[in-house]
């Protein structure tokens, strides 16, 4: 199990099972963001993830180059 929120804290989460297979993304978006080489992921399934709350605060992103 972990926890988890956004660097603001307006959204946070709980995972309930086992983080494996975690990895690196490196593409231009994540590298922007971050100003780093990358950022850790892990991917899990919807019901192991309970947004605990900020819901109001998540929106939709489309990157404009996809265009």
């Amino acid at each position: 199990m972990a926890d988890g929120e956004c660097n603001c804290g307006a959204v946070a989460f709980l995972v309930n099972t086992e983080l494996k297979d975690a990895f690196d993304c490196h593409c231009s978006m994540c590298r922007k963001s971050t100003g780093s080489n990358g950022i850790p992921m892990v991917v899990v399934s919807n019901t192991a993830f309970r947004l605990l709350h900020g819901k109001g605060s998540i929106v939709s992103w489309k990157n404009p180059d996809t265009d």
